[in-house]
Formats: structure tokens, C-alpha cells, sequence
């Protein structure tokens, strides 16, 4: 069980930078100037296998979020939003069910935008 004394949110990144317009990331490589379908198969390939992940990273940001990226978990999909603030990035998450991972993932494609943010909570790591 963990223990929250050893737990911390307080932990800070440095803010990623994207090569193209949008770039998506799994174990097999990077993809520049994705499309679409790319993602949507780079998700399926995730809710099959529970060892992969995928990040999408966006160069115009908005609202503050730089990148989303998932892992599954427990059956479901654990997002996590890189929040860029001054020159740090804070990881903040949310689990999703597979439709809505696909919703979250379509809207930031299209807009660059996450609805709620209020509603992730931050990421905690060993200190």
C-alpha cells in the first residue's frame, strides 16, 4: 500500500518542444506531422496492449497543455496532460473509458484544446 508521506505532486518537467505541427509517439517511433488515422490506430494498438503508450504533442498549444499521453489501466485509459507553466511542465490525469480516450485525443488533434482541466488531478510521484 502506498503511503502518502512518500508521495509528492510537486514534481516539474521541462517543457517539451514539438517538431512539426503535431507529432505522436509510441514504443515503435515518432511520427512528424501526424494524421488522424495515425492516432486513432496508434489508440487501438493501446487498448490491446497494456505494455504501450502514446503521447500526442501539439506546437500550438492552448489552454496551457502541450501534449496528452495514455496508458491503460485497470481496464481503463489513464490520460495524462503535460501543463506547461513559465518554463516547467506539471503532469496532471484522468482515467477515460476507450470512447472517450478517442474524444479527448480527437479534440486536441482538431483544436489543440482539453475540456475540464479542473477535473484531472496531479500526478503523484515517489520523493
Amino acid at each position: 500500500m502506498e503511503n502518502s508521506d512518500n508521495l509528492t505532486t510537486d514534481v516539474k518537467f521541462k517543457n517539451a518542444e514539438c517538431q512539426g505541427e503535431r507529432t505522436l509517439e509510441n514504443q515503435d517511433g515518432l511520427i512528424i506531422d501526424c494524421s488522424y488515422h495515425q492516432v486513432i490506430d496508434y489508440l487501438y494498438e493501446l487498448f490491446d496492449d497494456y505494455n504501450e503508450f502514446v503521447i500526442l504533442t501539439v506546437a500550438d498549444m492552448k489552454c496551457g497543455v502541450r501534449y496528452i499521453q495514455a496508458v491503460m489501466e485497470k481496464g481503463q485509459v489513464l490520460i495524462q496532460l503535460g501543463v506547461e507553466k513559465g518554463e516547467y511542465t506539471r503532469l496532471v490525469e484522468k482515467m477515460f473509458s476507450h470512447e472517450d480516450c478517442i474524444d479527448v485525443f480527437r479534440e486536441f488533434y482538431e483544436s489543440s484544446f482539453v475540456h475540464n482541466i479542473e477535473s484531472y488531478t496531479p500526478v503523484k510521484f515517489f520523493k
